[in-house]
């Protein structure tokens, strides 16, 4: 590996200045790394991060979301799954396992703590393979 980088320019939702939306956000790759695993972690790694947090800064005595963080708990799942099904192959455990997490976020019936299982049964068993131990690398 020579150390040098590569920028690669993807478009994101994300928050920047304040202002939540599409934005071209600028990432840089080890030279040696190939560029889908770089699109998954930026695709994937931030959503998931939200979640959690959001999920954290829920008050910890009352289990039910409330409707915000459920709403932005939906909007973040939405972006993870439509990534899943234009990226994961089909008929695998990765694909299979990961929209089912998701599911299990989306059910109104489990409450924070729950929840928060879900997001670090998501860390453990998927985080290796979309290469999210690896994100602060692109930065």
């Amino acid at each position: 590996m020579d150390g040098r980088k590569r920028k690669i320019s993807v478009w994101a939702f994300t928050e920047m200045e304040g202002c939540l939306g599409w934005h071209k956000v600028n990432v840089f790759s080890p030279s040696n790394q190939q560029p889908a695993s770089v699109l998954q972690c930026v695709l994937t790694g931030p959503h998931t991060r939200r979640i959690e947090r959001l999920l954290i800064l829920q008050p910890a005595d009352h289990q039910q979301v409330t409707a915000l963080t459920s709403g932005l708990l939906l909007l973040s799942l939405a972006r993870l799954r439509t990534f899943a099904v234009k990226n994961l192959p089909l008929n695998t455990r990765l694909r299979h396992g990961f929209l089912e997490d998701l599911s299990d976020l989306e059910n109104p019936d489990l409450g924070r703590d729950a929840k928060l299982e879900v997001v670090h049964r998501m860390w453990r068993c998927w985080g290796s393979q979309l290469g999210w131990e690896r994100c602060g690398e692109f930065s």
